[in-house]
């Protein structure tokens, strides 16, 4: 049998493994919240360097508000208004669509009952983990397969990377709805249609309602991912369409770290802000 002083000994070496644990998990969080966040923070103290050349960020005269008072004749000298209505074009186009698709899709899943819904769901939900060069080679390709196949021009435009684009969002919708159908009280469509209520009033006035923080949450991640999209638009968009990220990649090549970082820094706050608001209005953490 143990003896008491043993049983204390054992107690305090089991407390003090917990306070080393606790202290290793801090630390690991602390750790990736920096790495999260440093690169950001560094993106807009670039913003304020007076000078567009060297590399570092304090230099002679940080922090400069200069290109923020020039923004205007500096948004009109890189062509940022007709880049930021083709991003905004597209993720609009690609949100309507992306819900639709997916909000039917959820619905199927959840609300009927078939064989082989989890295999459905898996197939629909499975491009989320395709690598997104592999979902724009794949586009490409079929493209360039579709017009020698039956002689038809089908050139690199807005069309095929709208198709891009959706491809890769609509699962997201399929994750935010479905957890709000599955959730969802039958009951009260039937209470609604003994009430008088047709489908359809039942469909906009109560499901619809019930259903919104799904809708917001699942729209805008796709908008987010729509509009910060690089890749699919880089292979799919041609020589007519721009985006706000293929013009921050030109201007990458063209080596000016302000102008980035000025761009950046609006499109942080930008995206910040609309977090901030879907958090408040739908919840969208709990779908994270």
């Amino acid at each position: 049998m143990a003896t008491a002083s043993e049983e204390s000994d054992g107690s305090r070496l089991s407390a003090g493994v917990g306070a080393v644990a606790d202290w290793a998990y801090r630390l690991l969080v602390y750790g990736v919240l920096l790495f999260t966040v440093a690169p950001l923070v560094v993106v807009v103290l670039l913003s304020f360097r007076p000078n567009p050349y060297g590399n570092s960020v304090f230099s002679a005269g940080w922090p400069s508000t200069t290109w923020y008072a020039n923004l205007p004749d500096l948004l009109a000298s890189l062509g940022f208004a007709s880049s930021l209505i083709a991003s905004l074009k597209i993720a609009v186009v690609t949100t309507i669509l992306s819900l639709l698709i997916g909000g039917l899709a959820a619905y199927a899943i959840v609300r009927k009952e078939f064989s082989y819904s989890s295999l459905l769901e898996t197939v629909l939900i499975s491009p989320l983990v395709y690598p997104w060069l592999l979902m724009s080679l794949a586009i490409l390709m079929t493209a360039s397969y579709l017009s020698g196949a039956f002689d038809v021009r089908i050139s690199m435009s807005f069309s095929t990377l709208l198709a891009g684009h959706v491809l890769f969002t609509f699962p997201y919708p399929i994750r935010t709805i479905g957890a709000g159908l599955q959730n969802y009280d039958d009951e009260l469509d039937e209470a609604a249609r003994n009430l008088g209520a047709t489908r359809l009033d039942t469909v906009w006035n109560v499901t619809l309602p019930l259903l919104r923080p799904g809708i917001i949450s699942g729209a805008a991640f796709v908008f987010i991912l729509s509009f910060n999209q690089y890749i699919i638009s880089l292979f799919l968009s041609g020589t007519s369409i721009q985006t706000v990220p293929l013009l921050m990649f030109n201007l990458i090549k063209a080596q000016s770290p302000p102008q980035i970082a000025v761009l950046g820094t609006m499109l942080m706050a930008g995206m910040v802000a609309l977090t901030i608001v879907v958090e408040y209005v739908a919840g969208m953490s709990r779908y994270i």
